[in-house]
């Protein structure tokens, strides 16, 4: 998410509000970027790091995922463009 090419001013803004802190702030960048610009974001991310990757094979994880919104866009896009996804998750303590 820290990526500046994205042009996304939220993003931006936060960039340099952050400096080298940024990584430490992710949390709230996540939760800025799930209630502003999130197709914004996906679109980006979903362009440069699906599209324009010639490997075959694409491992994702991060925080941003744990946001609904942005999880089923991620999955309906990959869809649409007929990637085939596997989805892990984290068992809570409950269940194990």
């Amino acid at each position: 998410m820290l990526d500046e090419e994205s042009g996304i001013m939220v993003i931006l803004n936060f960039i340099h509000e952050y400096l080298d802190n940024s990584i430490f702030n992710i949390h709230v960048l996540s939760q800025l970027i799930d209630e502003v610009c999130m197709e914004e974001f996906m679109e980006f991310f979903f362009e440069k790091y699906i599209v324009k990757n010639p490997r075959e094979n694409i491992i994702f994880d991060g925080y941003f995922f744990m946001f609904p919104k942005a999880l089923d866009w991620f999955l309906k896009r990959c869809s649409q463009n007929k990637y085939r996804v596997w989805v892990m998750s984290r068992l809570d303590e409950q269940q194990e």
